[in-house]
């Protein structure tokens, strides 16, 4: 009886669950050497969401520092090249912002 509730207690582990995406990693934190920078750079008190534009994945990497000029968003594709980036704020990076506030299957990796 006592393996069976070993058993049980074992099964019902929960495991890390990989998050769909189309770059091939389980896990993008640690499996893009690009996003995995980004996300272990503290001072700038990043954010990122994955998500889905023009039917790819991409990340919106959202970053502040002292956020003197406000929040700045960067969209990068798997490899690690980037869609377009600018100040949420800033009339003239409009589109960059418009496209990480509507990115569908929106998935938060970090929050700092």
């Amino acid at each position: 009886m006592k393996w069976l509730f070993f058993f049980l207690l074992l099964g019902s582990c929960r495991q890390e669950q990989a998050i769909p995406n189309q770059c091939g990693v389980n896990n993008p934190l640690t499996e893009l050497p690009w996003l995995q920078k980004l996300a272990s750079n503290k001072d700038l008190g990043v954010s990122i969401v994955q998500g889905t534009y023009q039917n790819q994945t991409v990340y919106a990497v959202y970053s502040c520092g002292r956020c003197f000029a406000g929040p700045y968003v960067s969209v990068y594709r798997c490899d690690g090249s980037s869609i377009c980036s600018g100040l949420v704020v800033d009339k003239s990076s409009a589109g960059c912002t418009e496209i990480a506030r509507n990115l569908s299957d929106k998935q938060t990796l970090l929050n700092e």
